[in-house]
């Protein structure tokens, strides 16, 4: 039997630039299975097309670059799959930002122009990006997907990230692990700011969940919890319960 953690989040907050011109000396289209690879500062990377990052393969982005997704029909939705590991090299003042190809001045970016981000490997660390426009997918076989982020049978770490312009329906993080024990789970320092609607869902098993939440900043201040008092949380701040 599955329990849920939602962190509810309405939002005000204006913090990243309402545009981000194209800064980066070069423009490189990319698509399909990309495996020990590097994507640079000084690049625009532009998705075209569905990313996947094979099991054993490692995709290096570093600080400051930018990633920026076609928007498609809401049944293409274009979305990164990574199996192998997602090594993201942002810091404070130099994320790694994704978020739509329409995002530049005088363009015309719209919540969902993207899909997700989806992970299946407990590795991950995604930490000091920010995420615009993302959040929305529509398959052809009536399954929809409302995350900016996807943990499939893992629990990466969420830290120090920022979301925004999100699609009003979607979550943040949505980390489904319905493993018999879950890993630890730390979701902290992130910033999650106007249009999105739940911060964090975490679905497991009845008696999975060790999760330090904290730093965690949302308007309105909204965190509940559905489910059962099987699921702990050791470590949460920047909300108020609701039962």
């Amino acid at each position: 039997m599955c329990r849920r953690l939602f962190f509810l989040v309405i939002s005000t907050i204006g913090i990243y630039l309402a545009t981000t011109p194209l800064l980066s000396a070069s423009v490189k289209q990319v698509s399909g299975e990309i495996c020990n690879s590097t994507w640079y500062s000084t690049d625009t990377i532009i998705v075209v097309g569905n990313i996947t990052i094979p099991a054993g393969c490692i995709l290096q982005v570093q600080g400051g670059t930018q990633i920026r997704f076609t928007p498609k029909s809401k049944y293409d939705k274009l979305r990164m799959t990574i199996y192998g590991m997602l090594d993201l090299q942002g810091s404070p003042g130099n994320e790694v930002m994704f978020t739509s190809s329409r995002d530049t001045t005088g363009g015309s970016p719209q919540p969902g122009d993207w899909g997700y981000l989806w992970f299946t490997n407990d590795a991950n660390d995604i930490h000091d990006c920010v995420f615009r426009y993302g959040g929305y997918y529509n398959s052809y076989s009536g399954t929809d997907y409302y995350h900016v982020l996807h943990g499939e049978g893992c629990s990466p770490t969420v830290r120090d990230n920022l979301f925004e312009h999100t699609y009003p329906s979607a979550t943040a993080f949505y980390c489904n692990d319905t493993q018999a024990a879950f890993d630890t789970l730390r979701i902290t320092g992130n910033v999650i700011t106007d249009t999105c609607g739940v911060g964090f869902d975490v679905v497991g098993n009845s008696t999975f969940l060790t999760a330090y939440v904290s730093g965690n900043r949302f308007v309105g201040d909204l965190f509940g919890s559905s489910g059962s008092s099987a699921i702990r949380v050791n470590s949460v701040s920047g909300g108020s319960q609701i039962n």
